[in-house]
């Protein structure tokens, strides 16, 4: 089990920015950053930085090629200059937002290398093969990511990706065998979740856990228990 977040966790934060594998500018002035990881969905990062001179009229950290659309962005973070990568994808978005009587910001969107694969529809007639041969040859495709994908039992004699991104036909062929597909950095796993394993694990309440929100719902329980009782 991965041992608590906060082990280790005293002294200054540090962190590093990478862009085309060299650190940025040091005139940067970041004001935060948040990485999002999620199954079935692809992991993504956004950075802040303080942006402008409104006396000059310039916007030299937007002109700046570090963060230009498909450059290749790597972020570092730990405690005391001991980092290590936390998200490692390409820019998708250059955002400039200049509030009213607030100080400008340059606001710069990341997603993983699987990101390209959530471009355009696409139509496609898969002949005599198994789901984990379509989704194999599917993400081939695009050559920057490494990909492993668990074996899956029917072969199909035809099926056919109509009208579909290649992430949402993926993301499809994956659930209908039980698999969840993961996506970090340039590799992306597609496989059965294993709910025997240990946990990864553990945070604990007024310890690690920073935030937490969870529901249980069971109105709709309820409504199907009294039709069934009814019946």
């Amino acid at each position: 089990m991965a041992e608590s977040p906060v082990k280790d966790s005293q002294g200054l934060i540090s962190f590093t920015i990478y862009s085309e594998g060299d650190k940025i500018k040091d005139s940067f002035g970041l004001i935060s950053i948040w990485v999002r990881k999620e199954v079935n969905r692809i992991g993504k990062a956004t950075l802040v930085f303080e942006a402008g001179n409104v006396a000059a009229g310039t916007m030299d950290e937007s002109e700046d090629n570090a963060f230009a659309p498909g450059n290749v962005i790597r972020i570092e973070t730990g405690y005391q200059s001991t980092e290590e990568v936390i998200f490692e994808g390409i820019v998708t978005s250059h955002n400039i937002v200049i509030p009213g009587g607030e100080c400008a910001t340059l606001e710069i969107e990341c997603r993983d290398f699987a990101f390209p694969a959530t471009l355009g529809r696409k139509n496609r007639l898969f002949e005599k093969s198994k789901d984990n041969q379509i989704i194999s040859n599917i993400l081939a495709k695009y050559s920057a990511l490494s990909a492993n994908v668990d074996s899956t039992a029917a072969k199909h004699n035809g099926i056919v990706q109509y009208y579909c991104s290649d992430w949402d036909f993926i993301l499809s062929r994956a659930d209908a065998n039980g698999l969840v597909v993961i996506t970090e950095g340039k590799n992306i796993s597609v496989k059965k979740p294993d709910v025997k394993a240990a946990a990864a694990l553990k945070v604990t309440y007024g310890t690690d856990l920073i935030e937490f929100n969870g529901r249980l719902q069971t109105a709709s329980q309820r409504v199907h228990d009294k039709l069934h009782h009814h019946q």
